[in-house]
């Protein structure tokens, strides 16, 4: 059964999103803020609300901080990292601590100088507790694990392109594979192998980059032999100097299938349409790339139809309907774009909004006004 976790006060965003949604014992909280529209408020102080709302909504799924397997946090200014991982540690302390990646996104709306989003699972049961995974090849900053091993799915934290001396290589090409091995052996490091790897997501500062990135990734996952589902977009800052960022999901299980529908743009890229993997279905980031037409509309309402179009379809393949989306992110090129995105976005999911974040990036690929990353769960038979 799906469930929308709203049962406490928390802070509304202004995207229309549902605050969490649960199902089977999966739970998915949209990103959470530390303000209210009337009040200024330390940085410091954000952080501790944004973290008490977010576990408000957990609360509202029968879980606690023990419970969540991988946090993203988007933080206006890097600078204040430190002391954002200060605080946002006093909230595991029985040593339970899920991935995590920190991006600096310098365009969050008005005051908002940090938004916190989170996966998690309720450990009980045939399930199990989570694991928390160390790895060698990590060398990440602040309270994080490698990886979150939840029953047989896999969550690493976002992986440095960092060499064994701890240091970013000079050049392009070997951060790519330094940043691909690193992640493979942290799944390794969690009993899996490059294979079990169902989701990647590419983070990088210069999408002018991106065939090059391509090139060299190709090196890791064909595209012809059956590559992980993936997204991609651009941040204006890493946590540590470097070019490229990678993180996945990996399952390893034998319960998957790869999805492809026919009415779907085909792209001579090293990813497939999505990947089902038990009761999730993780859909690639999709662009407004209409096949009908065969590229890009010109209009913005045009190219987001589109992608509404392409991740429907998708899910489709695993027999899922708007109902079963139970997460999405938006990634915005340009802000004035946000209020036409709020209203085409409200209407296409009407009574069955998902748990959501948007927000302005660098970057998207070949010139896409938006993307759009999403998670479904089947509802259990």
């Amino acid at each position: 059964m799906r469930k929308i976790l709203n049962s406490h006060p928390v802070w509304q965003p202004d995207m229309p999103s549902a605050p969490g949604v649960a199902r089977n014992n999966w739970f998915f909280i949209s990103g959470m803020a530390g303000i209210d529209d009337d009040t200024a408020v330390g940085f410091e102080s954000q952080v501790s609300k944004a973290m008490g709302r977010l576990l408000s909504v957990a609360a509202d799924a029968g879980a606690c901080s023990d419970d969540l397997v991988k946090c993203n946090v988007y933080l206006k200014d890097m600078d204040r990292f430190e002391d954002f991982d200060r605080i946002y540690s006093r909230y595991f302390p029985n040593g339970i601590v899920p991935a995590r990646y920190v991006y600096e996104m310098p365009d969050l709306l008005g005051r908002q100088e940090i938004l916190i989003e989170a996966i998690g699972r309720i450990g009980n049961g045939k399930a199990g507790p989570s694991v928390c995974v160390d790895s060698e090849f990590f060398c990440g900053r602040g309270t994080a694990s490698a990886a979150l091993k939840a029953g047989n799915f896999v969550f690493t934290s976002a992986i440095p392109p960092l060499t064994a001396d701890g240091r970013s290589p000079l050049v392009f090409d070997d951060q790519i594979r330094s940043a691909a091995k690193n992640m493979i052996s942290v799944v390794e490091a969690a009993g899996g192998k490059k294979e079990d790897i169902v989701k990647v997501i590419v983070f990088l500062k210069d999408l002018d980059k991106f065939d090059h990135f391509n090139s060299i990734y190709r090196e890791f996952f064909d595209k012809d032999k059956n590559p992980p589902a993936r997204s991609c977009f651009g941040v204006s800052s890493f946590e540590i100097d470097c070019e490229v960022m990678l993180e996945c999901v990996a399952y390893l299980g034998k319960d998957r299938a790869v999805l492809c529908s026919p009415d779907v743009p085909a792209y001579n890229l090293p990813f497939c349409q999505g990947i089902r993997a038990e009761d999730m279905v993780f859909v690639s980031g999709q662009v407004g790339c209409d096949k009908k037409l065969g590229g890009m509309p010109s209009g913005f309402e045009d190219q987001m139809n589109a992608v509404f179009h392409n991740m429907l379809s998708v899910a489709k393949e695993a027999g899922a309907t708007k109902a079963d989306f139970v997460r999405t992110t938006g990634y915005l090129v340009d802000e004035k774009d946000y209020e036409k995105f709020k209203g085409l976005y409200a209407d296409f999911w009407g009574s069955y909004l998902p748990a959501s974040i948007c927000f302005k990036v660098s970057g998207i690929s070949y010139d896409y006004a938006m993307e759009i990353d999403s998670h479904v769960v089947l509802e259990r038979k």
